[in-house]
């Protein structure tokens, strides 16, 4: 290296401030911005300004994902929706319970919804 260069002030694989704020560790602002989202969720008064806001198109998506966010934490990338364990004759019963007009609308979603699974397993391909 040069001659009087300080060759100690950078070391390879040595973090710059080993001692820093620790990983996942909170800012001083954190706390009051979950306090202050706490109240804005579930004051009903502040809600119900809220939401006229949004129907109004005066109020920013961004900023209720925020709140919510900062009030229940970051929600789940994926939900699973497990379906409920019935056996056919019973779900036969309950079917049977629907009106006719429901039963009608019951079987066009069930056609729906087995067309687009066959649609999206054909967009796939061949299944090894």
């Amino acid at each position: 290296m040069f001659p009087g260069y300080n060759n100690s002030m950078f070391k390879k694989g040595v973090r710059s401030k080993p001692a820093g704020r620790k990983r996942g560790a909170t800012t001083t602002r954190v706390p009051l911005m979950r306090e202050l989202a706490e109240m804005i969720v579930t004051d009903p008064e502040v809600q119900a300004k809220l939401f006229e806001q949004a129907r109004a198109g005066k109020l920013q998506p961004r900023l209720m994902l925020e709140f919510f966010r900062y009030h229940g934490g970051k929600p789940p990338e994926r939900v699973e929706v497990v379906p409920p364990k019935t056996d056919s004759a019973e779900l036969a019963a309950l079917v049977g319970q629907l009106s006719k007009e429901d039963r009608r609308a019951l079987a066009d979603l069930s056609r729906k919804m087995i067309a687009l699974e066959e649609s999206s397993q054909d967009a796939r391909g061949p299944q090894i």
